[in-house]
């Protein structure tokens, strides 16, 4: 699954170098920053070319890279060595590992016949949120492990600074997957999809979404095409069985609600965007819960699918909870597109947004 991904990108990576060479202005207004910076204007050797495959310290588990920065890294030789980072990473691992261990009881199987039947409506509400998280932590163990490899080796260096901004500390966002409370405590639908296997969602985004229709020209809004062609994409990758489908069609839809909302509800709430800091606190701290808890409620009731690998069993689940999140996502996406209608203040979507 990393190697197909790898595979895809030298090409994509190889083209945009070529255009940026035959038209730079032509290049510059289609491609997006991060394209620009990680076109290569020659074809790899063999030698080059399987390393980037096959570098020992994601082979497994990914981080996916790109081959540009793979090269920085194996031709100069310049990243420190940050024992800091590297400790935190293996403590995440170890503390997702731990989580997944206290809570393996709550099993995908609970969502199964016989057992779902036991419970009433309300109780399967919580019951399945409750599993659907129970769940995450395997996947932060392999993504943080992954993440202290690549560090460890020296992949991914981005430079010093740190998000804080403390002398000396270096960063090393070329290689970053996993982010547990971007993901556990997201500020919404879109924010908790960009933090969930971070390395892939910048996979996905630059070269299946940005590559199709409508975002290949500047300043063009994002289609709902796009975003189904992505999720295809990503339920492609993952394998065969119907819920990873389920999954990712539904996602789609309930992104995309969460996204439109976002932009013509939140300029109704604060009218200034730039001096949102300044709004009462608990005025930003309840606007901010309920992002969360309905991004959260989402991901966990679809995620359902995505653990129980059976279409049947996943529109079975949905049944026992009378669909409500499909009903709610159908409602919810044709009131926040064609009924709610767009206030002036709200800012214009950028090409790099």
């Amino acid at each position: 699954m990393i190697a197909t991904l790898k595979i895809i990108s030298v090409p994509f990576n190889y083209w945009d170098g070529i255009r940026l060479k035959q038209n730079k202005e032509k290049a510059e207004a289609l491609l997006y920053k991060a394209q620009l910076s990680q076109s290569i204007n020659r074809l790899p050797n063999p030698l080059e070319y399987f390393g980037y495959l096959y570098f020992y310290g994601c082979v497994l588990s990914g981080p996916i890279y790109e081959f540009k920065h793979y090269m920085e890294f194996a031709t100069t030789n310049s990243s420190p060595f940050d024992p800091i980072t590297i400790l935190k990473r293996i403590g995440m691992g170890f503390f997702s590992l731990f989580l997944y261990v206290i809570l393996g009881s709550w099993v995908p199987d609970i969502l199964r016949e016989p057992t779902i039947s036991t419970y009433s409506f309300w109780q399967l509400l919580l019951v399945f949120n409750i599993v659907v998280a129970s769940v995450r932590p395997k996947y932060y163990v392999a993504w943080y492990f992954g993440e202290g490899a690549a560090i460890t080796a020296g992949l991914g260096f981005s430079g010093h600074g740190g998000s804080h901004g403390q002398v000396g500390s270096s960063k090393w966002k070329h290689i970053e997957q996993a982010d547990m409370l971007g993901c556990e405590v997201p500020e919404n639908m879109r924010s908790l999809v960009n933090n969930w296997n971070k390395s892939v969602s910048r996979w996905l985004r630059y070269y299946v979404f940005c590559r199709i229709g409508k975002n290949q020209e500047r300043n063009k809004s994002n289609t709902l095409i796009n975003m189904l062609a992505t999720f295809v994409t990503s339920a492609i990758w993952h394998g065969v069985y119907g819920g990873y489908y389920l999954f990712w069609f539904f996602m789609v839809f309930i992104t995309e609600t969460a996204k439109t909302l976002h932009r013509k509800l939140r300029p109704r709430v604060f009218k200034n965007e730039e001096q949102y800091k300044q709004e009462p606190f608990l005025k930003r701290f309840v606007y901010r819960s309920v992002a969360t808890i309905l991004s959260l409620f989402f991901i966990n009731y679809y995620g359902a699918s995505f653990i129980l690998l059976s279409a049947s069993d996943s529109i079975y689940f949905y049944s026992k909870v009378y669909f409500i999140g499909n009903i709610g996502t159908a409602l919810a996406y044709i009131y926040v597109t064609y009924v709610m209608k767009r206030p002036r203040n709200a800012p214009n979507q950028t090409k790099d947004e």
